[in-house]
């Protein structure tokens, strides 16, 4: 791998990456669950995958975004953060109306706007990764 892919999949840029991978299968099963809430027997979706995220994060070291050197050091664990990916999972345990139908507008909206946050927050924590990487790169000069 070259020096430039080796930087752009150094351990906190992936975890940013799987996150934001995430959010983004979070929004399209929240919208289709929205699409659907009139559809009888209709079961919600929802996207399971920041407990994951954390335990990866945490066998890296600690919780926090890993440096760089947690990949060299503990090449199990940065495995298992290259191999993680969100999963959807379907409720088929619970139904809020005679027709099987199990969505909730009100729970789906705030998930949409809680989700809408969580992407922005990914995002802008991506382009700090991405600016200090360019600060790196021109050693400070501009």
């Amino acid at each position: 791998m070259d020096l430039l892919g080796r930087l752009l999949s150094e351990p906190a840029t992936t975890a940013l990456e799987k996150a934001l991978d995430a959010a983004a299968l979070r929004h399209q099963a929240t919208a289709n669950n929205l699409a659907n809430v009139n559809t009888p027997g209709f079961k919600r979706t929802r996207v399971g995958f920041e407990d994951e995220l954390e335990g990866a994060l945490e066998a890296l070291g600690g919780g926090e975004l890993p440096q760089p050197a947690a990949a060299v050091e503990r090449p199990a664990a940065w495995a298992a953060l290259q191999g993680l990916t969100p999963r959807v999972v379907k409720e088929t345990a619970t139904s809020l109306r005679n027709d099987g139908n199990n969505v909730d507008v009100e729970n789906e909206l705030a998930l949409l706007n809680q989700n809408t946050l969580w992407y922005a927050a990914l995002s802008r924590q991506l382009t700090i990764q991405f600016s200090l990487l360019r600060q790196v790169i021109t050693e400070g000069r501009r």
